[in-house]
């Protein structure tokens, strides 16, 4: 039998315990504990609070050098995307059983995708992209790195998704649409037209705010 590879998550909060709940399940994962320097919880499902962010070196002279970062904030998440890969972890990928995934999909590393999220064929998710629960992708759709799909949201054919980009949850993106890096779209917008980098979106169209 093949020992699975030993990992941590680094993030303790409500979007930690949705990927320590997929990952209860996982034949080729061993999840080692947790590291989050912003919780007072001992365990998470079972799992131990190692500590904060200063047990990272640690951990990893000790073996455990693969993580999964557990952090729904796109900022944060590439602030510690680049301090883990510094120290020399690799990141996994964790898919729901429960989602749709085209084999055509290209996938970077550090990606999420949650319970009941479709991903539709020739589409690319980047570096730790998030597409959570329910969340659909459609065909030739590109998610640059630390993108966010929040539960719910739709992108039709073709669209487009800059860094760090935020769809808010029951959100739809027409097709052939371009969204800038680090956009934030509010809940339940529809985005007909494109929007340039740095903005906040809402409403029926969309628009910036």
């Amino acid at each position: 039998m093949n020992q699975r590879t030993k990992i941590l998550i680094v993030g303790g909060g409500g979007h930690a315990a949705v990927i320590l709940d997929m990952l209860s399940i996982s034949k080729e994962y061993h999840v080692v504990g947790i590291v989050d320097s912003q919780t007072s919880m001992s365990s998470r499902l079972a799992v131990p609070v190692l500590g904060g962010d200063d047990q990272l070196p640690l951990l990893f002279s000790q073996g455990v050098q693969h993580a999964f970062i557990a952090i729904g904030d796109n900022q944060r998440r590439k602030q510690m995307a680049a301090r883990l890969t510094s120290l020399g972890f690799q990141f996994i990928n964790v898919l729901s059983a429960h989602a749709y995934i085209s084999p055509s999909v290209k996938l970077g590393s550090g990606v999420c995708v949650m319970a009941g999220a479709v991903i539709q064929p020739f589409s690319t998710l980047d570096d730790h992209v998030i597409v959570n629960t329910g969340a659909t992708v459609d065909h030739d759709c590109r998610l640059n790195a630390f993108a966010h799909v929040a539960p719910g949201v739709a992108l039709t054919g073709h669209v487009r998704l800059g860094e760090g980009c935020f769809i808010g949850a029951g959100a739809t993106v027409i097709p052939n649409t371009e969204v800038g890096d680090w956009v934030q779209a509010a809940a339940g917008c529809v985005i007909s037209k494109n929007i340039s980098a740095q903005q906040k979106v809402k409403g029926i169209p969309a628009v910036v705010y």
